[in-house]
Order: structure tokens, then C-alpha cells, then sequence
């Protein structure tokens, strides 16, 4: 595996957001009024797999997207392999993986 300087550089994690845009930081900070503590909280604790799907426990995700659980909105690989955002009642587009 490879590290940025922080953790927070990568893939999405369970807690963690992984990589964003740093113009996010600074939008964060202008816009809420988030202090440094706040937005560094935010990016590596209430982030990941927890802000999108409620829980970072892969198991009862995958659980929930077997059983149709038209709230989660989770990467999901195409065929190729790119990642892509799929998010319940929106066309994904007509290059979608079935």
C-alpha cells in the first residue's frame, strides 16, 4: 500500500473520506465555518463508507445492496473496472454496466 502525508490520501475508506479536492478544505472552511479541527474531524472520522452507506462495515453494505436497499449510494464498478457513482433512480447513463 502507499500513504500521502496523511492517511486521508487514497481510496475511500470506512471512516475516512480518501481523496478530495483541496479547494474542498478551503470551501468548507469559507462557506460553513468550519474550523481546521472541524474539517480535519469531518475528512477522517464521519466521512467513507460511513457518511454514504450509514455503517463502514463492508458486510452489512453488501448485505443491504443484495437486498435492494435503495439507499445507499456507493461506487460501483463497471466492467472495465473504473469506478463510477451510481446513485438509485438516476439514469446512469447508456455506457453503464447492466
Amino acid at each position: 500500500t502507499t500513504m500521502g502525508f496523511t492517511p486521508l490520501e487514497g481510496l475511500v475508506m470506512a471512516t475516512r473520506s480518501g481523496t478530495v479536492d483541496p479547494g474542498l478544505v478551503l470551501w468548507l472552511e469559507e462557506h460553513e465555518h468550519l474550523s481546521p479541527h472541524e474539517v480535519a474531524t469531518a475528512l477522517e472520522q464521519r466521512s467513507g463508507l460511513t457518511a454514504l452507506a450509514g455503517t463502514g462495515d463492508m458486510r452489512e453494505i453488501l448485505r443491504r445492496a443484495g437486498d435492494g436497499d435503495g439507499d445507499l449510494h456507493l461506487p460501483r464498478m463497471s466492467r472495465r473496472r473504473v469506478p463510477r457513482r451510481e446513485s438509485p433512480g438516476r439514469n446512469p447513463g447508456p455506457n453503464a454496466a447492466e
